[in-house]
């Protein structure tokens, strides 16, 4: 085995013959996952929030458009089982952002996911 790969087993095996080693373990592995984010020039400011990253499998950002219109939208919209606007339409009845009378009413993403269904033509609730 490599140094490193030893290195991990032999921890491991720590752990499970020492209990009270669980929590510096963790530790460890956790500031070793955030050295390695940082050479990669990410930000890491609690070390808790690298466990919480790394359960992650994708990871959606939005750009709400503040320097060209000021108004988030919907690029793209994909569904593995049903139709988008299916998907639309449960995000928007379990939502409060809305257009009303030709203005945005709450949250931005909630009110682009509302113009998005409407587009499409989903069964939606207009209040």
């Amino acid at each position: 085995m490599e140094p490193a790969e030893s290195f991990l087993f032999a921890l491991g095996v720590t752990v499970a013959l020492v209990p009270e080693g669980l929590l510096p373990t963790v530790t460890l592995s956790l500031a070793r996952a955030a050295q390695r984010m940082a050479a990669q020039n990410a930000l890491v400011r609690h070390l808790e929030a690298v466990e919480t990253l790394g359960s992650a499998t994708f990871i959606c950002t939005d750009k709400t458009g503040t320097l060209t219109r000021n108004e988030m939208t919907i690029a793209d919209l994909w569904s593995p089982a049903t139709s988008p606007a299916e998907v639309l339409r449960s995000a928007v009845l379990s939502s409060t952002g809305r257009m009303s009378g030709g203005k945005p009413v709450g949250d931005p993403m909630e009110v682009a996911l509302h113009v998005e269904a409407l587009r499409l033509h989903a069964a939606v609730d207009d209040q």
